[in-house]
């Protein structure tokens, strides 16, 4: 049985992490209680499954102190991101911070 209908590869985007329909339910549940926005949506899904929830969960736990949760979501996105290249032994930028002056 074929479970995986995306055989077809696009050369210019990165392999996505596959997940389990609930769990593509669940983070669009959380994208979707939060408003964020389609840049805050797009770094999620590039994330592992455990990733995208942590990041999505914590914003949860701050509540209103958060002004603007995609702006929150994007940036925790991009250091996640970071590390999992790191990890990877993937050179993400010059100085290995992810920050700059």
């Amino acid at each position: 049985t074929a479970t995986n209908n995306a055989d077809t590869e696009d050369p210019n985007s990165e392999q996505l992490p596959e997940r389990t329909p609930q769990q593509e339910a669940e983070i669009q549940t959380a994208v979707q209680q939060n408003n964020l926005n389609e840049t805050a949506q797009g770094l999620l899904r590039g994330l592992t499954y455990r990733t995208a929830m942590r990041i999505l969960q914590d914003l949860e736990s701050k509540g209103s102190t958060v002004r603007n949760p995609s702006a929150y979501c994007s940036t925790a996105a991009r250091k996640a991101r970071q590390r999992e290249d790191k990890r990877r032994g993937k050179k993400t930028d010059e100085g290995g911070t992810g920050q700059s002056a």
